[in-house]
């Protein structure tokens, strides 16, 4: 479990490097040269980030204190379901994803009217946006089963980042959280539908 934690700690330090190289680079463009895109590409490698954070802290714990996570997972199951599922992180980045597909189509369609949005104000609605977006799929799943949960996804959590094998039946009802998965695909495959529209579009536009 040491070299897991190792190499996980590494992948997590060379990633942040990375990303904040990349926010450094769109940042030092010249201000004529930002559009919208660049903004939201700055507000996808945070999220991403803090993907990749909140699984190096479910790495750390289960490194550094596995009992206690076995214990408080033995006694209070759903709010450790709760606690250790990061969909809504992992939501939030996949709509960051349907943002820059939205923008790349506007891109294709409208190129005039894209170049003179004010990027600030895109960036601020996009977030936004993204927030109210995640706010209102988590309340209408949980209304729709009556609990946030994902025992399946905590359950691999635990097992891919942990090295804690924990049964998916010990963190609560299967059959009630079945359509919660289906969520995230659903908005990574939107995503990929505009993208291939604003693609096929610009295609289309060459042709002529």
């Amino acid at each position: 479990k040491w070299l897991r934690f190792g190499v996980s700690t590494l992948t997590y330090l060379f990633s942040y490097f990375q990303l904040y190289s990349v926010r450094e680079f769109l940042d030092c463009r010249p201000a004529v040269a930002k559009t919208a895109i660049h903004e939201a590409l700055k507000t996808s490698s945070v999220l991403y980030q803090l993907n990749l954070a909140c699984f190096y802290a479910i790495n750390c714990a289960c490194t550094f204190v596995p009992d206690l996570v076995i214990q408080f997972v033995d006694a209070l199951p759903v709010e450790a379901c709760n606690l250790i599922n990061v969909r809504s992180v992992t939501l939030s980045f996949f709509l960051s994803i349907l943002v820059l597909a939205a923008l790349k189509l506007l891109m294709a369609t409208c190129p005039n009217f894209f170049l003179t949005m004010d990027e600030d104000l895109a960036s601020t609605g996009s977030s936004v946006l993204i927030g109210v977006l995640t706010c209102a799929l988590w309340t209408i799943e949980c209304w729709q089963t009556g609990t946030v949960c994902n025992p399946r996804h905590s359950s691999l959590m635990l097992s891919m980042f942990g090295d804690l094998p924990v049964e998916a039946e010990k963190l609560g009802v299967l059959e009630s959280t079945n359509r919660m998965a289906m969520t995230n695909v659903g908005v990574l495959g939107l995503a990929l539908v505009l993208f291939l529209m604003a693609t096929a579009w610009l295609r289309l536009k060459d042709m002529k």
